[in-house]
């Protein structure tokens, strides 16, 4: 149904549809996983690169490129990751895991970022994988620290790390 469509409803019924529709986006666009806070390169550099999150410790693993393929613009398009989440020991990552954030640090430099679960996760899955698209265009071939921010079941949010993750080049 389409504002439009709200012509032949019970009287009133167009501005409710109009102010319920208002709400929901709202709701949405007000979630704590659209919006992410910058954060301070020195205080993403010093997270931990293993975290125990929901009785089960965590570690990160980064795969960061810019594509330099014939049809990208000269100059190549811009950062992308997959950002995978794992167990250290083989154990069921929590399904009420989630990734809320993504910073990429480079040097004084920080890209922030919502990133995506792209693909349903497998239940008993031993991780999972995050992608962030449209980020900055560093490198290719420098290093980078990855840094997200894990939610566990109760909300609670912790700092995990990727030390010098190289941004490789695709063409």
């Amino acid at each position: 149904m389409t504002f439009a469509d709200t012509k032949g409803c019970a009287p009133g019924w167009s501005w409710r549809y109009r102010a319920l529709t208002a709400v929901v986006m709202l709701a949405v666009a007000c979630t704590p996983e659209s919006t992410v806070a910058p954060r301070d390169p020195a205080e993403l550099r010093v997270a931990p690169t293993t975290v125990v999150v929901g009785g089960t410790a965590l570690s990160l693993d980064a795969d960061l490129w810019r594509d330099f393929q014939s049809i990208s613009a000269p100059n190549g398009k811009p950062l992308v990751g997959i950002v995978r989440i794992r167990s250290v020991d083989g154990a069921s990552v929590p399904s009420s895991t989630r990734v809320v954030a993504l910073w990429v640090v480079n040097g004084d430099n920080v890209w922030t970022s919502v990133p995506r679960e792209e693909q349903q996760r497998t239940p008993g899955a031993k991780g999972f994988d995050v992608v962030a698209r449209d980020g900055p265009k560093w490198g290719p071939g420098i290093d980078v620290d990855v840094i997200v921010g894990v939610r566990d079941g109760t909300g609670a949010v912790s700092l995990l790390r990727a030390p010098a993750q190289r941004i490789k080049r695709t063409d």
